[in-house]
């Protein structure tokens, strides 16, 4: 049985999620239209909800900085996925919005 990854139905619902993304991470709304720069991310992970590895309503598109803060777990030997997104949003400002850029009190 071929890996989920090399099926022509994700490579199908990954198209399709770009599309539908605009080429534009969730996240930072950045493009990713160039090659190497998208991640088309399952928001539960195929491990755990394997019935929604290609359900739209599950993929989302993220950049390489926000897709490596989504799997912070990944080298640390933990299982247990820890998605804290930072930075900055495709027009320079920080997405939390706590920071103190946004504080105008």
């Amino acid at each position: 049985m071929p890996l989920l990854y090399d099926t022509q139905a994700w490579k199908r619902a990954r198209t399709a999620a770009l599309r539908r993304a605009h080429f534009r991470c969730a996240i930072c709304g950045c493009n990713v239209s160039r090659p190497g720069q998208s991640r088309v991310d399952h928001i539960q992970p195929v491990r755990t909800r394997p019935d929604l590895a290609l359900s739209p309503d599950n993929l989302r598109v993220l950049c390489t900085l926000h897709d490596n803060q989504a799997h912070r777990e990944k080298g640390s030997g933990s299982t247990t996925r820890n998605a804290k997104f930072s930075g900055c949003d495709a027009n320079g400002m920080p997405l939390d919005n706590n920071h103190r850029w946004l504080n105008t009190a």
